[in-house]
């Protein structure tokens, strides 16, 4: 609440156009009031000030007569009363009415004291509890301050969307042209209220020609004194200006719609070429082997070709049209991926390894067997048998105990 509201508040129907002592000393108080520090909210009831009664002194307690069957308990002793803390004097009790006014502007004048000690006690407190609560965010966690942060960033974007959407619901679009046009509509109707001009409804002369418009002007302000007159045409001269630059606000909404949606198009291009840096380049082409048949050839030529058509893929995906349907596939594609390369692919892995040991052992045994049989070990002297070559098994068990 300003200071002129609050004065006009304080006395209404002054007589005469200049500022009385009162209102000089409202103001004066006002001023002052909101100096005063918020810490103290319980400290704006209006206090009487008394003259304060001599303290008697402190009588020190009985002393307590413990019973024969139980042990005396001395008893805590009592704190000596302290002089009671001054009382602060606010800048509202300072406002005295002058000696010789009217009984009838005393009561007045009393009334209006405790309205507006009323109006600024109830100041001091909500600037009491805004400052309460600014402390409590500024103590806040981490993960409470992550959180509000993360609030921030999605009004943010919901604001953004509502730019595109609805420019004229925006906090913005209301806070630069439809709160100053209304404030001076406001002005030009409590004006035209108190010169008792029939009502009318202003907004239509607002889009109106400027040749129109100064005419409606000139009917409204018929009449009035020039202070009033002035007061009307510089109040629709701005409510006018304000309406106009609405109107060519909301006209360029679709150059706003592009200018956000390059914008918006450029992060996703940014976001696609840091993932596409970090992913490709792990897939390496592969190179044809002589001896390979037309078969495994041809698989490796299929190979590097879907290597080469990684990045067109994923810009089809990234910013090509798609439907529900496309994107259901597209998360479900992801989440399989991620599934193959943290637990699929180790346990092929983990398979084909043991497959290549076992391989490996089973080679390492045949080789073992092939140099048995190339030493001529059993061409010696085989005839143990009354004189016959030994048999095909014989032959069999010298080699595998050699």
């Amino acid at each position: 609440m300003s200071t002129e509201a609050v004065t006009q508040t304080v006395a209404p129907g002054t007589p005469g156009s200049e500022a009385t002592p009162l209102q000089t000393s409202a103001k004066s108080m006002i001023s002052d009031a909101f100096k005063t520090s918020p810490a103290e909210p319980a400290k704006a009831a209006p206090v009487a000030p008394a003259a304060p009664a001599p303290a008697e002194k402190a009588q020190p307690p009985a002393k307590p007569v413990a019973p024969k069957d139980q042990p005396l308990i001395k008893p805590k002793e009592e704190a000596t009363p302290k002089a009671e803390a001054a009382t602060v004097e606010l800048p509202e009790d300072k406002i005295a009415i002058p000696t010789n006014a009217s009984p009838e502007a005393v009561k007045n004048f009393a009334a209006y004291k405790e309205s507006m000690k009323a109006i600024l006690t109830a100041e001091r407190k909500r600037a009491a509890d805004a400052e309460a609560r600014a402390n409590v965010h500024q103590a806040a966690s981490p993960a409470d301050a992550q959180a509000a942060a993360e609030r921030e960033a999605r009004l943010k974007a919901a604001e953004d969307r509502l730019l595109v959407l609805d420019v004229q619901s925006h906090p913005d679009f209301h806070r630069q042209y439809i709160e100053p046009r209304d404030k001076a509509l406001t002005t030009v109707k409590e004006v035209l209220a108190y010169n008792e001009k029939p009502a009318t409804e202003l907004t239509p002369i607002l889009s109106k020609p400027l040749k129109d418009f100064n005419a409606e002007v000139s009917k409204l302000t018929e009449g009035m004194n020039a202070a009033d007159s002035s007061t009307v045409m510089q109040s629709l001269r701005a409510a006018r200006e304000a309406h106009n630059s609405s109107q060519a606000a909301i006209a360029k909404a679709g150059d706003v719609h592009k200018q956000l949606s390059a914008q918006s198009a450029q992060r996703q291009k940014q976001a696609f070429e840091s993932v596409v840096n970090e992913v490709i380049p792990n897939f390496t082409k592969l190179e044809a082997e002589e001896g390979m048949s037309p078969e495994q050839r041809q698989s490796v030529e299929e190979y590097n070709r879907s290597v080469d058509g990684l990045r067109t893929n994923a810009e089809a995906l990234a910013f090509g049209k798609t439907d529900e349907r496309s994107v259901a596939q597209m998360a479900l594609k992801s989440s399989v991926m991620d599934h193959m390369i943290k637990y699929a692919l180790p346990q092929l892995e983990s398979r084909y390894n043991a497959a290549r040991s076992t391989i490996a052992d089973l080679t390492a045994q045949l080789e073992a067997l092939k140099g048995a049989r190339s030493t001529g070990a059993l061409s010696g002297d085989t005839r143990t048998n009354g004189g016959q070559p030994p048999s095909t098994k014989q032959l069999i068990g010298e080699a595998f105990k050699r």
